[in-house]
């Protein structure tokens, strides 16, 4: 884990030498240093939040069985039909329902209860 704080700190001290040297640029230059703007600021903490739901939906997902994880798979990410899920699996179509929503409600859970912690 360490090498990890050492590649963040690494980033922010890049982050702040350019920032001192573009700040040094525009004072020489006469130009004022640019305001933050709201929506930016929130598009930052929305990508931020979205990585983080990413990463917690990655680990839902390995934490299914093979047979859920997979008919989840097929039917979210590759957009495939209930009867499509089940030709690529060689189950039934109502097992690949069974299947889908039972990934669906352990997803769900899992994600619940990283949120309670």
């Amino acid at each position: 884990m360490a090498w990890l704080f050492g590649i963040a700190r690494n980033l922010i001290r890049g982050w702040h030498h350019e920032r001192r040297v573009a700040d040094a640029a525009r004072a020489r230059l006469g130009m004022s240093a640019p305001a933050w703007v709201p929506e930016e600021v929130s598009q930052v903490d929305d990508r931020i939040d979205a990585e983080r739901l990413s990463e917690r939906l990655r680990a839902a997902m390995d934490d299914l069985p093979a047979g859920l994880r997979n008919a989840l798979a097929l039917h979210v990410l590759e957009e495939r039909s209930h009867r499509e899920v089940a030709l690529a699996l060689g189950i039934s179509e109502p097992n690949a329902r069974m299947r889908i929503t039972r990934a669906v409600r352990r997803v769900r859970d899992s994600l619940t209860a990283q949120e309670d912690r």
